[in-house]
């Protein structure tokens, strides 16, 4: 399962917070599921395996590192070449909202 979920959106805006930048808004477009809900769910008929947060280091590089590290005023940037690098940080924390949950159908 593939999807984007609140917890670590409000993980992500918590160390923002921290750092003095400002919140990043959910886009009105996105539907973020509750995992715990999720969970709770599908746990009936599913046994939850584990969770890939495949982008957390991306996210929190780039949302978290690099506009914390440009120099007051200037906006972040898609064509910058710092971001060629965070793209390689490893996966720890909890930053990005999409990740990967593996489930297994339970035996019957």
């Amino acid at each position: 399962m593939l999807e984007s979920f609140s917890d670590a959106h409000k993980t992500l805006n918590e160390a923002r917070e921290e750092l003095g930048l400002a919140y990043i808004p959910v886009p009105y477009h996105n539907l973020m599921f509750d995992k715990e809900l999720v969970l709770e769910f599908l746990g009936a008929n599913f046994d939850f395996i584990e969770e890939n947060r495949f982008l957390s280091g991306y996210y929190f590089g780039t949302r978290l590192l690099y506009p914390k590290l440009l120099p007051d005023g200037k906006q972040p940037s898609n064509q910058s070449h710092i971001k060629d690098y965070l793209v390689a940080l490893p996966n720890a924390g909890d930053f990005c909202p999409m990740k990967i949950l593996y489930f297994r159908k339970k035996k019957t």
